[in-house]
């Protein structure tokens, strides 16, 4: 296996022999790629995928840490703010061992430089897209169901009452 790069905290949890130590270092056939970048994107909301875009056009995303002072982040920290940690982290994807190794990838990738600021922007962008296409593919299906039971309470004089939002 080749070690393209660990943290100190990763080396040191490997020198304690800590469960699963070993599976923290990234082989060069494990590297990260698009799909792991998305696949991680896909496990936070719009918003949080706003708030990383915005962190990035302010400067305000790091290598290296989860957080530094200044109100600056990694790319997890500027998706979520609690996560402040290695642990933090951990919890976050609990229950989601794909999610969770994707973003172990990222977060390794991105911290050695093997992951751009410019890569991961562009495929931000795209999942933002994706995000916002499939929401408003459902407001448009709401709209489209309200109208259809309005209608339907006209005829049968229910009184069914349709936010003005959604008409």
């Amino acid at each position: 296996m080749k070690i393209l790069y660990t943290s100190p905290f990763k080396l040191d949890q490997l020198a304690s022999n800590q469960p699963g130590g070993a599976a923290l270092f990234i082989a060069a056939d494990d590297a990260c790629s698009d799909k792991d970048v998305l696949a991680v994107f896909r496990r936070f909301t719009l918003r949080d995928l706003y708030r990383l875009d915005a962190a990035f056009r302010a400067g305000r995303v790091v290598t290296g840490g989860y957080t530094e002072r200044g109100g600056r982040g990694c790319v997890l920290n500027r998706l979520r703010p609690s996560i402040k940690s290695f642990e933090l982290h951990a919890a976050y994807f609990k229950g989601d061992a794909d999610g969770y190794e994707a973003s172990n990838r990222l977060v390794d990738a991105w911290d050695s430089g093997a992951l751009t600021a410019a890569k991961v922007r562009t495929l931000l962008a795209r999942a933002i897209a994706e995000r916002e296409e499939v929401n408003a593919a459902e407001d448009r299906t709401v709209r489209r169901v309200c109208r259809t039971l309005s209608r339907r309470a006209a005829t049968k004089r229910v009184g069914l009452t349709v936010p003005a939002a959604l008409r």
